[in-house]
Formats: structure tokens, C-alpha cells, sequence
């Protein structure tokens, strides 16, 4: 398939939005467990916000660690609900908004920075105006004409 500037454009932006959505919709599925938060590294115990906690979390016996962001918990808490995959219990999330989305959207906001600056440019000396793109299911999957 070939296309155009503007149109491969918009076909990546499409297809890392649905990897994206797709990926999220993974997570619905997954199953929670409690976990048991189990220490603040010591340059963040006396703040009140930023850093990392460690947390522990048990599934089918096994004893799984994990690092994850604090998001302004205080220090009194000591479990917080945790996210995995049943069948890759090892990759897990806190189950809270900031730590599901956030990394996608990061994701997509570097993906869609470079490909704006690659592609958009009236006058571009990366990918000339009126460039043409060959997609592919073989590798090299796009390919400048």
C-alpha cells in the first residue's frame, strides 16, 4: 500500500492510539491483589510526596516485589491495591489512575512530538513534501519512495 505524507501521518498516530487503547483494555481484565507496602527508600522517608514505595504482593504463594511511584500516598498507609496478570503475575501496577494511564500518555506524547516534527514541517529537509510511503507487512514495514 502506498500513501502520503499527511495520510502515513495519520495512520501512525492511529495505529500507536489503538496499541495504546489496546493495551489499556488488557489491564480491565487483570486481576488485583492487596499488597503490602513494605518500604520508602530513604532519600524520600521525610517527604511528603514524590519517590517510590516498595511493595510485596503474594499470588498462588508466590512473594512478588515491586517498585512503584508514590503519588503523594502518605506514610501511614501500609497496603495498596495492586493490578497483574494472571497469567504473568510479575507485571503488575498499582491500581490507581495516575500509575494506568500516565505511562501511556508519556508514551504517546514523545511518540506524537517526534512524529509532528518529522512529518508536519511545510519546507521539511527530513521527509520532502511530497514524499511517498510503501507499507508492508515484511520488513522494512514503511519505506520512504
Amino acid at each position: 500500500m502506498i500513501l502520503t505524507k499527511p495520510k502515513t501521518y495519520l495512520l501512525l498516530q492511529t495505529l500507536i492510539i489503538c496499541l495504546l487503547v489496546l493495551y489499556q483494555c488488557l489491564w480491565l481484565f487483570a486481576d488485583t491483589v492487596e499488597g503490602r507496602i513494605v518500604s520508602f527508600p530513604e532519600r524520600y522517608k521525610n517527604s511528603d510526596n514524590g519517590g517510590y514505595i516498595g511493595v510485596e504482593y503474594i499470588v498462588d504463594g508466590v512473594l512478588y516485589n515491586e517498585y512503584f511511584t508514590r503519588n503523594a500516598r502518605p506514610k501511614q498507609f501500609t497496603n495498596i491495591p495492586i493490578k497483574y496478570f494472571s497469567f504473568y503475575p510479575s507485571y503488575s501496577r498499582a491500581d490507581n489512575d495516575f500509575d494506568a494511564w500516565m505511562p501511556s500518555i508519556i508514551f504517546y506524547l514523545i511518540f506524537f512530538l517526534g512524529t509532528t516534527i518529522l512529518f508536519l514541517p511545510y519546507k521539511n529537509t527530513v521527509i520532502p513534501d511530497g514524499s511517498l510511503f510503501e507499507i508492508k507487512l515484511k520488513f522494512p514495514f514503511i519505506k520512504l519512495i
